[in-house]
């Protein structure tokens, strides 16, 4: 290295001797940044950048909502359920206590409504009508 390009940090033999290009000089990083923004491609680019950020966020904001949208009418459907089996429980349960019917009618008769109920679900899942 010539002693040119290096800069004394202090005169004593003990100091460490750093190269000029170390230094930043604020004056030249402005003007390179300034250089940089008045470039013909910079307007563009940054134009096509926002498009392509605006584009992305839409897009992600509209993933968001239908999957918001999934998760209702799924929480829906599982509280649909549970209020039908909790009525199908009281019924079952208030038969029981009847006289008139044996429990064997009563489990056959929760059963078939169970089978039922779940039958029509899955058409439903699939698209078809439910009778």
């Amino acid at each position: 290295m010539t002693t040119t390009n290096l800069k004394q940090t202090n005169a004593s033999k003990n100091q460490k001797i750093v190269p000029e290009t170390d230094s930043i000089n604020i004056a030249n990083q402005f003007q390179k940044l300034k250089e940089l923004f008045l470039l013909k491609d910079t307007a563009k680019t940054f134009t096509k950048s926002l498009q392509l950020l605006f584009i992305v966020f839409k897009e992600s904001m509209i993933l968001i909502w239908l999957s918001l949208c999934w998760c209702i009418v799924a929480l829906s459907l599982l509280g649909d359920g549970v209020i039908q089996t909790t009525k199908r429980i009281n019924n079952w349960w208030s038969s029981l206590s009847s006289p008139d019917t044996s429990k064997k009618e009563v489990a056959i008769t929760t059963f078939k409504g169970a089978i039922h109920s779940l039958i029509s679900k899955a058409k439903k899942q699939v698209g078809l009508q439910v009778d």
